[in-house]
């Protein structure tokens, strides 16, 4: 049922409109009058449309949410993304979850390597600096039963693609090696991994249970991926260390208190260390943009032709700001406790996300109001409401659709089962 929605929209005027203006090169469009589902309803068919990637931006994680679930529901799961990210960029280490860090990994993995569906991220996760795309992209590793391995480059690019060596697999983003078998687990597998070699040939690959070591079955292939986000190769470590050091010296010389200096200097002299030892530690996010000079961003990762959905734009530049602040406030603390630099950035300009934009945009509204720097090319103003709740009152329901009839509207109802379906019917004839 929800796909004749979705073809019902696709013959509304307004939404061919709108395509007629992707067509035609238009780079900013405004939409309002559409709330709720009714938003998804139009977006997915709008993508059904075009034929094109989308990216839409919403304000908090529960908006996204919220989008990504109503997309899912009426296109398929694996045509749309949700990219998860907390409010604050620097909290990320400290808060974020396995399952979060697993499903943003797995979101630019797929983005990386050329998805071209639509992609639901809020605010906060796209002006967040990332690795580049490219690195990222070639960050996996794929392993074949009866293939060859060599095991010390495959355990240096374990390391360098996040996973932490332990005796023991336990957890997620862990690997071991025991004479010729080496398991590992990757954070997007519900099982750890064990390879068996035979010198440098691979005997056999087992998925196994963490919690008792045994194993399941045999598979042909595995393709692992990283099990950080933040991903290095030992050069960009070693030269984020050496400006690290510039860094600090030029703040130094611009210190008087003798008490703060010396706290400055040690801890990053002891994360500069971490740096060129090529050691992960959970304080390397304050590192992402001397890493990555580059300072890319989720806009990166996505096709040239995607089109760009930023979802009420004037909620969107209250969250830029707040955002900003809160982050400052962050950046302060650390710098009062001597634990960062004030040249350290994790992300990019709230107005350079809004204003600076590399794709077509549709600026979505539910009231119709000017957004702040922009032009739209066309603007267009849908007719909608919220259902009213009838309180199982069939005959008021009737009513209603009569009236709703006789204005030439044209009416649509979706039903949870077959069976309550053929009694609308009935109830309404």
């Amino acid at each position: 049922m929800l796909h004749a929605l979705i073809e019902a929209f696709s013959k509304d005027p307004d939404l061919k409109s709108i395509t007629a203006g992707l067509s035609a090169g238009m780079k900013e469009q405004l939409v309002s009058g559409l709330s709720g589902s009714a938003r998804q309803v139009m977006l997915s068919a709008l993508f059904e449309e075009i034929k094109r990637p989308m990216l839409v931006v919403t304000h908090n994680m529960f908006s996204a949410q919220k989008i990504a679930e109503d997309l899912q529901e009426a296109l398929s799961p694996d045509r749309v993304l949700l990219y998860p990210a907390n409010e604050l960029v620097a909290a990320e280490s400290a808060v974020s979850s396995p399952e979060t860090l697993a499903q943003r990994i797995d979101v630019l993995m797929k983005c990386a390597q050329g998805f071209s569906g639509i992609v639901v991220a809020p605010f906060s996760g796209v002006r967040r600096f990332l690795p580049a795309p490219e690195v990222m992209a070639k960050a996996q590793i794929v392993i074949q039963d009866g293939g060859t391995l060599d095991a010390q480059a495959f355990l240096a690019q374990m390391i360098e693609m996040g996973y932490e060596r332990v005796e023991r697999v336990e957890g997620k983003g862990e690997m071991s090696v025991r004479g010729g078998i080496i398991d590992f687990y990757p954070m997007t597998s519900l099982l750890a991994y064990r390879v068996e070699l035979f010198d440098d040939e691979i005997d056999s690959i087992r998925t196994f249970d963490p919690s008792d070591q045994r194993s399941i079955d045999k598979v042909k292939e595995v393709t692992i991926t990283p099990c950080k986000e933040i991903i290095a190769d030992p050069q960009r470590l070693e030269q984020a260390a050496a400006a690290t050091a510039q860094l600090l010296e030029e703040q130094l010389g611009k210190m008087t208190d003798r008490q703060a200096k010396l706290r400055l200097s040690e801890e990053m002299k002891r994360e500069m260390e971490l740096l060129r030892e090529h050691v992960y530690f959970p304080e390397i996010y304050k590192y992402i943009s001397l890493l990555y000079p580059e300072h890319k961003t989720l806009y990166d990762y996505l096709h040239k032709d995607t089109v760009l959905i930023l979802d009420e734009p004037a909620r969107l530049l209250e969250t830029a700001k707040q955002l900003e602040r809160d982050e400052s406030e962050w950046n302060l603390h650390l710098l009062q406790n001597g634990k960062t630099l004030p040249q350290l950035h994790l992300s990019v300009d709230g107005d350079e996300i809004l204003y600076q934009r590399p794709f077509q945009t549709i600026f979505m509204s539910i009231f119709l109001r000017q957004v702040p720097h922009t032009q739209p090319q066309n603007i267009l103003n849908f007719i909608s409401r919220g259902m009213q709740d009838f309180h199982g009152q069939m005959n008021v329901l009737k009513a209603e659709m009569d009236r709703w009839h006789k204005s030439g509207v044209q009416v649509m109802m979706l039903a949870s089962s077959d069976e309550r379906l053929d009694r609308m019917r009935r109830v309404l004839q």
